[in-house]
């Protein structure tokens, strides 16, 4: 048994959608950096991001992982032979968990294989526990019905077969849950699931990434009102939303700047924000940077005046944890943040910005607000930081992860 108070070496698995090897902050710095300090002995059991002929062993942030055949393609059939390769990698965790070092397993984002998996460690009384960052097939039954995707029927049937997996064996099976935010605990709460047994693991960041040495000195904004959007360009985005926002701020600062960092891999998506800019008259203000290396996109955020974060609402988007907006607070940065639940309990508790309705009017009278009161706009950046010091960097996270595995592990 494993004593959290000797914090002795904890083995356990780590079965995860993400890929090999992986860039998302949550895996790449929560586990790969973090708790392995903690003495947390990880092996992680991942697909390859690249095409990968066989399956074989590698070592990443000390950790060994077990990386599983990948071809990548977009056809149809490729789809269905990458699916099939990552299943059947999931399926080695059945003969890893045998060995007696390892107490149990953590698995991210996987449904079915995951489901076999969660069934099997309760037959040989080791524990599972699960991570669910985001709300999948909940998002699959909205696309589909919304026909925002193409096979638009067969995302609805996975979304609900998987909904119904999720939620009548999975969670059931597992002996603990991770989740994206509070509002996801309490949708997966009216689920069914025991509360007791769901803890939110929101994003957070690593402070030291947002130091002014560690971004780049050339980016020059120029002496104007600038106000910086960070983040993807695409479509589903609703990034015109923020067009039709500036073109009323330039009614009070016609000198006013909107800088979109980012970019989008649909060059019809840029297309149309082009278009909308110029079209609403507001093409000369707008700046498209494309896409930036980190360094430099920060840079844009640091010279910033006011920053944006808006969030479509939809009930699936609603339970996620937006990280734009920790970014901002990490550069003392003033937000304007529409009405969600993770991001209107940031703003409430921290006093780093202004939270409106998802509406341009109410947007644009916010960001005018923070230009023509500077200085209260600086105080907000301060908070800010100072709260995302305190609350949102994963070395703070870290502990009360390690604090909830060691307990369940130790059972």
């Amino acid at each position: 048994m494993y004593s959290f108070e000797e914090k002795k070496p904890l083995n356990y698995l780590f079965l995860s959608f993400d890929k090999f090897p992986p860039f998302r902050i949550d895996v790449s710095v929560l586990f790969g950096k973090e708790l392995v300090k903690k003495k947390h002995q990880i092996e992680f059991v991942l697909q390859s991001e690249k095409n990968s002929r066989k399956a074989y062993l590698a070592n990443w942030s000390g950790c060994r992982v077990h990386v599983g055949v990948m071809k990548n393609g977009l056809s149809l059939s490729s789809r269905i032979r990458k699916n099939l390769y990552g299943f059947l990698n999931d399926l080695r965790c059945i003969k890893l968990i045998l060995r007696n070092e390892i107490c149990g397993i953590i698995i991210k984002d996987k449904f079915f294989s995951a489901t076999l998996v969660a069934l099997f460690t309760r037959l040989v009384n080791k524990k599972c526990i699960f991570w669910l960052s985001y709300p999948y097939p909940e998002a699959n039954i909205h696309k589909a019905r919304a026909k925002m995707v193409n096979y638009s029927f067969f995302f609805l049937l996975r979304g609900l077969f998987f909904k119904n997996l999720l939620y009548e064996c999975l969670l059931p099976l597992s002996h603990y849950v991770f989740v994206q935010s509070e509002q996801m605990k309490r949708d997966v709460q009216k689920q069914g699931v025991d509360i007791a047994k769901v803890m939110a693991v929101p994003m957070c960041v690593q402070i030291e990434d947002f130091e002014t040495d560690r971004m780049d000195a050339n980016v020059v904004l120029g002496n104007y009102p600038n106000i910086v959007y960070l983040g993807a360009l695409d479509r589903l985005r609703r990034i015109d939303f923020l067009l039709r926002m500036f073109q009323m701020v330039l009614m009070q600062k016609p000198e006013a700047k909107l800088w979109l960092v980012g970019g989008s891999e649909k060059l019809e998506d840029l297309s149309f924000l082009h278009n909308e800019a110029k079209r609403l008259g507001v093409k000369d203000g707008v700046i498209f940077t494309g896409f930036l290396p980190r360094r430099k996109a920060l840079a844009y955020v640091r010279k910033a005046d006011v920053c944006l974060s808006p969030f479509y609402p939809t009930p699936v988007l609603n339970s996620t944890s937006p990280t734009k907006i920790i970014e901002y607070m990490a550069m003392g940065k003033p937000v304007v943040a529409n009405e969600h639940p993770e991001q209107s309990l940031i703003i409430g508790e921290s006093n780093a910005g202004v939270c409106v309705p998802y509406r341009e009017i109410d947007f644009s009278e916010a960001v005018l607000y923070l230009l023509n009161h500077p200085e209260e706009a600086a105080r907000m950046g301060a908070k800010g930081r100072k709260y995302v010091e305190r609350y949102r960097t994963y070395p703070n996270m870290a502990d009360l992860v390690d604090r909830q595995i060691r307990k369940i592990f130790s059972k």
